[in-house]
């Protein structure tokens, strides 16, 4: 008899799985199992990560533009006290 060079785990990791059901549960299992990219979830899922990503980006662009104006400018700063 033949052995593995390697863990049956490590093949799996390196393939690739067409989901055909959606139960979360059942997914969540697949995603210990191998890495999430790894699953083909389809056009669906990629639409709604796409909205996700979209969604995200436009919160970040958000907060950013309102913590970048509370930088307090040093050369304004120092240029006050000195007064």
């Amino acid at each position: 008899m033949r052995t593995l060079p390697r863990k049956v785990g490590d093949y799996l990791r390196s393939l690739y799985f067409d989901t055909v059901c959606f139960e979360p549960g059942y997914l969540r299992f697949a995603a210990e199992v191998v890495p999430a990219e790894h699953l083909l979830l389809g056009s669906d899922a990629a639409r709604l990560v796409d909205e996700k990503l979209k969604s995200l980006q436009a919160e970040f662009d958000a907060w950013k533009a309102v913590t970048l104006s509370t930088d307090v400018d040093e050369n304004a700063a120092s240029a006050s006290t000195l007064r």
